[in-house]
């Protein structure tokens, strides 16, 4: 599925990808902030291993990862659509995210720079067979087949994004 990223068919005149995502969220909280149209670039919160940005993935497992129990409080505009407020939830947002001419990042010579100059995201393959966040580094494509591979999208325009869905899981 990861074809795509491969080096030497990425050019200058690729085509635009339209790809359903994941995007993890700690909180209610900060669900109502993204959908309110502060979709933080990662800088905001550390330096980013593959660039600065919006991440994204298209594996819901590796999204969920980057999420925890949260509680809807009672005054909040989730409260009044019904779930119980006694729950946790894990959060995820389905987007759909665009892009044309993609970096594909296959070490952390990205982390803490903007996007490659001349490309609109920086895509990176990486190793999730621990199942932690923390040991997810960058595959080269002759790995990807021999570890558990997820993709990482990084954009940097919220305009690329469409948020479609916020999906609850009960923790």
């Amino acid at each position: 599925p990861y074809d795509l990223l491969n080096s030497p068919i990425i050019t200058s005149s690729s085509p635009t990808r339209l790809q359903r995502v994941f995007h993890g969220i700690k909180s209610f909280e900060a669900a109502a902030g993204i959908l309110g149209g502060d979709f933080a670039a990662l800088q905001k919160t550390d330096s980013g291993w593959f660039g600065n940005g919006i991440y994204f993935t298209p594996d819901l497992e590796y999204a969920l990862a980057y999420t925890a129990p949260c509680r809807i409080s009672h005054g909040s505009v989730f409260g009044k659509l019904g779930f119980g407020t006694s729950k946790s939830y894990y959060l995820v947002f389905a987007c759909d995210v665009v892009y044309g001419n993609p970096y594909p990042v296959t070490a952390l010579e990205c982390k803490g720079k903007p996007l490659s100059p001349g490309h609109d995201a920086h895509v990176a393959v990486v190793d999730f067979s621990s199942g932690s966040i923390g040991d997810a580094k960058p595959l080269t494509p002759s790995e990807w087949s021999s570890k558990k591979a997820v993709g990482e999208i990084v954009v940097n325009d919220p305009s690329n994004v469409l948020i479609r869905g916020l999906l609850l899981f009960v923790a």
